[in-house]
């Protein structure tokens, strides 16, 4: 009897150890037997790298991201790609040849994506149904206000209103030459124009106001950060941060940068920079610019929450803090 509980205490111990690893000497306490990985790893550490060679721009759902792909040659079938947390492809989305898939915005429940080939927009259910709608124009980018999409209408030089079904009012933007991409703060919508050095506020009711931000700064990516807006300036070399009423305040962040897009990580926002291979980090308490290395030929940026993903020859996940 006295052997058998012996072996049994051995078994235990042994499982414990299996378990837990061993018990520290000293001071008492425990240890994880493997900590998470990236906790070893520096800010900007590249933790994934995916094939999508021809990503455009990226959604989130709150579990996945997705990201629009389009083909190499006019006679393939352009996709939305659905990848997990840990980068696996869990679904590839066919639309039309040539649809040419630009913006993606997530309602809720549905995904969103504009198609400047088609002049319209696909609806992407949960469970991976395609309804298109036409819109007679070319659509670049788009965003959510709650209640309806909100479209950048290239070919009027305006922006169009998109309900659940697909009905669309339009609304000219006056003085925009070549609009491009759109935030939503909350309260108005905010459109970037690739030809003017200013954005444009646009209220629920389609009017708008422009705020011109003077100099060479020619906003292109738009992000909310929760208090301000915030532009990339790619001829400028710099990002803008924009209040409602339209203050604005303009940070340097290098000569030959070239950032594209912004995001917003929580406490920082982030630039692709598409001349250097780099990422500009800014936080917004004090306007801090810092520089981080990056994969070359990065464009679109997309923070998830956890991870910043990016956009280029390839699709990167990077760790930011």
């Amino acid at each position: 009897m006295k052997n058998l509980i012996s072996i049994l205490f051995l078994i235990v111990s042994l499982n414990a150890y299996s378990q837990f690893g061993p018990i520290p000497s000293g001071g008492g306490g425990s240890t994880l037997k493997n900590p998470p990985l990236n906790t070893y790893l520096p800010n900007g550490s590249v933790i994934g790298s995916y094939a999508a060679p021809s990503n455009d721009n990226f959604a989130f759902d709150g579990t996945n991201m997705w990201v629009t792909n389009n083909a190499s040659s006019g006679s393939a079938l352009d996709t939305v790609l659905v990848f997990s947390a840990t980068g696996k492809r869990v679904q590839t989305i066919l639309l039309r040849v040539s649809s040419n898939p630009q913006g993606i915005a997530f309602d809720g429940t549905n995904m969103w994506v504009t198609c400047s080939g088609k002049n319209g927009v696909y609806k992407i259910t949960n469970t991976y149904d395609t309804v298109f709608y036409s819109l007679g124009f070319y659509p670049v980018g788009i965003a959510f206000d709650g209640t309806n999409m909100w479209v950048v209408d290239l070919t009027n030089n305006g922006v169009s209103k998109i309900s659940s079904t697909g009905t669309h009012t339009e609304y000219s933007l006056s003085g925009a030459t070549d609009p491009r991409f759109i935030a939503f703060d909350g309260t108005y919508m905010w459109v970037t124009d690739d030809a003017t050095t200013g954005v444009f506020r646009v209220a629920s009711n389609g009017t708008s106001v422009f705020y011109d931000m003077t100099g060479s700064e020619v906003p292109y990516g738009v992000c909310y950060d929760g208090r301000y807006i915030w532009t990339a300036n790619s001829s400028g070399n710099s990002v803008s941060r924009i209040s409602q009423s339209g203050s604005i305040i303009t940070y340097s962040i290098g000569a030959n940068t070239n950032p594209q897009f912004v995001a917003y990580s929580g406490n920082y926002i982030y630039t692709s920079n598409l001349n250097n291979s780099t990422l500009t980090k800014i936080t917004t308490s004090n306007g801090s610019v810092t520089s981080i290395s990056a994969p070359s030929n990065i464009y679109y940026l997309f923070y998830d929450g956890s991870n910043m993903w990016l956009g280029g020859s390839r699709l990167y996940k990077m760790l930011v803090r």
